[in-house]
Parts: structure tokens; sequence; C-alpha cells
């Protein structure tokens, strides 16, 4: 029994065969909310010679909070800042608790034979990740196409597409991934005559 016990978590790892294509869905998904978190909280969504702009706030000779009926740094009184930055914000944040959802789901289920719909799962929430990051995109591109031709995508936007494209590979590595035969119970497909190892 001593013996057993010291053996610490050994058995938790018996049986596992990790894939190549879900070590790299797991590696895309730790990426990919990386990659949203520094594009939430950083002011380089839209930017010109003396203005950034993030989701949050805008910075010119100092850093303000937004107002629906006025933007000071072009004049312009019809952009509905407020509502627009918010939703982005909103679908960003839930693009990072979802994708978190799913690292979690293909830490526990990675390469572990019958877990195969928790990385079905895992795929789904990082493809609804990807969608989530795609709608803030779509957001804060309408809103640069109003600003003056000054105004131009900053590295903030691209990091976000760079973070959804991310979470949307993995989501496809997963599925990949979530048919292999890694995660056939043997012991299932014996009674079931092999039909799940056709």
């Amino acid at each position: 029994m001593d013996r057993d016990r010291s053996r610490g978590f050994e058995g938790c790892w018996q049986g596992v065969d990790i894939s190549g294509a879900g070590l790299t869905a797991l590696l895309l998904c730790l990426l990919g909310v990386i990659l949203f978190s520094i594009s939430m909280g950083t002011n380089k969504w839209i930017v010109a010679d003396n203005v950034d702009m993030g989701l949050f706030q805008y910075c010119s000779d100092r850093c303000d909070r937004y107002f629906d009926n006025r933007f000071p740094p072009t004049g312009q009184t019809s952009l509905n800042l407020v509502t627009r930055t918010e939703a982005a914000a909103a679908f960003l944040g839930l693009a990072i608790v979802i994708i978190f959802f799913s690292i979690v789901f293909t830490i526990f289920g990675l390469g572990r034979p019958g877990f195969d719909k928790v990385m079905w799962r895992a795929s789904n929430f990082c493809a609804i990740s990807a969608c989530c990051g795609l709608v803030a995109t779509v957001i804060m591109g309408v809103l640069e196409s109003e600003m003056p031709s000054s105004f131009k995508i900053g590295a903030s936007f691209s990091t976000n597409i760079a973070a959804w494209v991310c979470s949307l590979l993995a989501a496809g590595l997963l599925s990949i991934d979530s048919h292999s035969i890694t995660y056939i119970d043997a012991s299932k497909a014996v009674r079931q005559g092999g039909r799940q190892m056709i």
C-alpha cells in the first residue's frame, strides 16, 4: 500500500496516448487566449498620427473614456463609440472565457480512451470562441471604415485576428483528433463486435 502511494500520480497517465494534432491544438488554444487578452487590454485597435483607440478608452494628449455623441479628435458626433466598443469588448471577453473552457476540456480529455465526446466539445468551444473574436473584428472594422482616412487598423486589431485564427485552427485539429482511434474504449469495442475499430 505504501509502495502504491509513493508512485504519486503516475497511474493518471496510464493509457494516455497524446497525438500531435491534439497537442498542437492545445498550444494554439493557449496562444489564442493570450492573444485575445493582449488585444483586449491594449489601445491600438484604430490608430492615427496622434490618436490610439482601444476598447475602453482612446489616447491623444491624454487618455479618456468614450462618449457616444462626440469624439473630440475628429469632431464626429454619430459614431456610437460607447455602444460599439462595449459590444466588441463583450464578445472578446466571451471568446476568452469560452476558449478557457476548451483548454480545460482538452487537458482532461487529450489522449484518454473514451473521451472522444469531451474532445468534440472542446472543438466546438474553440469554434464558438473564434466566432466571437470574428464578431469583435467586424464591429471594430466597421467603425474604422467610418473614421477619417488618416485612421488605420492597429496592432491590437491584427492581434485579435491572429487570436481567432488560432482558435479556429485549434477547433479543426481537435475535431480531427476526436475521431482518432486513440479515444476508442477497447473493451466497449470488443463488446460491440469491433464496430468502433473499423
